[in-house]
């Protein structure tokens, strides 16, 4: 019981170190989604819902004409399995 209580302590402690760094990137994510709502002319809420997988994709190493591009929805999907033929030795 004590571990679980430690863990929980020091996970707390570490989530108020880090919460400058989660808010901004909160705010960076809700200021993009507000100004591509305006530019579309949608709703905020449609414009931060977008403005989320975007930003995400782009932070794990996509450009943005990549994005545009791609078939791929922002949406996490299960791939195919890839088999390869092994030589046999």
């Amino acid at each position: 019981m004590a571990f679980t209580l430690n863990f929980v302590r020091l996970f707390l402690l570490d989530i108020f170190y880090a919460s400058p760094v989660l808010l901004f990137l909160l705010a960076l994510i809700c200021t993009n989604g507000l100004i591509i709502a305006k530019i579309e002319g949608w709703s905020s809420f449609d414009g931060v819902y977008h403005a989320r997988p975007c930003l995400f994709a782009v932070l794990a190493g996509k450009s943005p004409r990549e994005l545009a591009r791609s078939t791929e929805s922002y949406a996490p999907h299960p791939r195919p399995i890839e088999r390869t033929r092994s030589s046999k030795t």
